[in-house]
């Protein structure tokens, strides 16, 4: 339980009169709801980190993994976790070359190390910096604030610094004392705890770094927590593939479509995460005003969104970045299949070259659209998926006239719409002409409940990953010898894991079919993002 409270899985509540009714044991009763998207998103960890290697550095990648698999951590810690994952990749590339030397070069080298960990301190905190800054980490509360004083307002999946969460797990598990007393001593025991910013156990230069300067004091105040915000990732992840359908949808008749929506969609993105201190300060005027920006963009604002290469393409064209950014966005205003960009202010004789906004419904709708047809055409062929399209457009119609509009015999298509109808993709109306309910008498009209595909989809998916997880599991199980060789071979033993050839083709299959289940499994994982996930901000 505290390791899913740690990753923001479970969040644990302490409501007004939660106390219980026998107050000589004491008993402090918590109430714990769990959020099942976080949970889902624990298989994207390894995209999210590669991501943020690729948008960022190696340094920033090692902050969201050490986050990632601690969920939630004091700034000192996530430097300091950080720092020995990125050395241990270092002296791994140096073990072959630094074998032999004498003792003046390991004191040389002993000093080289200790300059370069000095310079990796400070990468690091600088990538920290820029991760919250773009909004990819994010700051949480204490729980005690939470959960004592309860607020409807409030985020439920905030969290606490590591020592209220442990005076806050003791009590749980303690109760022994009465609520007031309990209260009061966390109470004294977080006044203990504040009087000194940083535990004795922090690295002192990491400390003086995030301590000294004063674009790092604002960032990291003592004490703050953070953990990876996976909406911000999320927001990137669709940037991206909406670009690619721009790209390949348009690419061809407006130059740089793709790279234009990308940056566009990031600007947005960064617009929503990225961290407003002031944001309490604003009146009721000017937070109207920024909820009614949100998502319009000039041409201007997007240029350094863009990858250097267009971005210097369009500059050196004749009338500047600005003015070409401006007629491209014009031109993709004229698309309407699917709709791209929205003119909020027309573009001729703006100062700015106009305003814009990005489709980003109708294109994940889009999306969405072309992935549920080649879901129907994998399962029950192109004829399927053409009987669907036609049922989308045209609306509920009888079998006789689905088969002539998709110039199939009858007998064809009465099968295939049971099939489609057994898997939940199609409705069936059933139309009486008398109150005796005649069959004979009826008429039958197929539809195309769109919510309702969409729901059979999913679902389907979701069922078929957690198929593979159990697949997984047992491979594991039945391998666990190979797994226990190859580590005993890794070490300092020196022995091959795999003696023999006929070990040696085993161990590979087994790996092979392992990976092979991982790509599946990461492949359904995207088809739920595009599902489920691209339409929730």
């Amino acid at each position: 339980l505290i390791v899913l409270v740690h990753h923001s899985i479970v969040t644990p509540k302490l409501g007004e009169g939660e106390v219980s009714s026998n107050h000589k044991k004491g008993n402090v009763n918590y109430r714990y709801t769990i959020d099942v998207d976080r949970a889902r998103y624990m298989v994207r960890y390894p995209k999210y980190i590669e991501h943020a290697k690729k948008v960022m550095d190696e340094n920033a990648a090692a902050i969201v993994e050490e986050l990632l698999v601690h969920g939630r951590m004091r700034t000192e810690d996530a430097v300091a976790g950080a720092m020995e994952s990125v050395q241990r990749f270092l002296q791994a590339n140096k073990e072959d070359d630094d074998e032999d030397g004498d003792d003046d070069d390991k004191v040389k080298e002993e000093v080289v190390d200790e300059a370069e960990r000095d310079i990796l301190r400070e990468g690091v905190v600088s990538s920290f910096q820029q991760l919250v800054d773009g909004g990819y980490v994010q700051q949480i509360k204490p729980i005690e604030e939470s959960t004592n004083h309860p607020d409807k307002d409030q985020d439920p999946d905030e969290g606490e610094t590591e020592a209220d969460f442990k005076l806050n797990m003791d009590a749980i598990a303690a109760c022994k004392t009465e609520p007031d007393e309990i209260a009061s001593s966390n109470k004294r025991k977080k006044d203990d705890t504040d009087h000194d910013e940083h535990k004795s156990s922090d690295d002192p230069k990491i400390v003086t770094i995030l301590s000294s300067q004063h674009k790092y004091r604002r960032t990291f105040p003592p004490g703050s927590v953070w953990r990876v915000n996976p909406y911000m990732f999320h927001a990137n992840i669709r940037a991206f593939c909406l670009g690619r359908l721009v790209a390949e949808r348009y690419g061809k008749k407006v130059d740089s479509a793709g790279f234009i929506v990308t940056a566009a969609l990031k600007l947005a993105a960064h617009e929503k995460f990225k961290p407003r201190p002031n944001i309490g300060l604003l009146s009721a005027e000017e937070e109207q005003q920024r909820l009614e920006g949100k998502g319009v963009f000039t041409p201007g604002d997007i240029i350094d969104y863009l990858p250097t290469a267009v971005s210097h393409n369009m500059k050196n064209k004749a009338g500047g970045a600005k003015s070409n950014l401006s007629r491209s966005l014009v031109a993709l205003t004229q698309f309407t299949w699917p709709q791209v960009v929205y003119e909020i202010e027309e573009a001729r004789g703006h100062p700015e070259g106009g305003k814009f906004e990005i489709a980003v419904r109708q294109l994940v709708e889009h999306l969405q659209g072309r992935l549920l047809h080649q879901v129907v055409m994998d399962h029950h062929g192109e004829t399927a998926s053409r009987i669907c399209s036609i049922l989308e457009a045209r609306g509920s119609m009888e079998s006789d006239v689905i088969a002539e509009a998709a110039m199939v015999p009858v007998k064809d298509v009465r099968e295939i719409l049971h099939r489609l109808y057994t898997s939940g993709f199609i409705h069936l109306h059933n139309m009486q002409q008398t109150k005796q309910h005649n069959p004979s008498t009826a008429i039958y009209l197929w539809s195309l409940d769109k919510p309702r595909m969409f729901k059979a989809v999913s679902d389907n998916v979701l069922t078929a990953f957690h198929n593979l997880r159990l697949r997984r599991q047992h491979e594991v199980q039945l391998g666990k010898d190979w797994i226990e060789r190859a580590k005993e071979a890794s070490g300092d033993s020196g022995i091959d894991e795999n003696e023999h050839e006929a070990d040696k083709a085993n161990y590979e299959k087994f790996c092979t079919g392992l990976e092979r289940l991982d790509n599946a499994m990461l492949q359904l994982d995207e088809t739920l993002m595009v599902l489920k996930d691209f339409l929730l901000w």
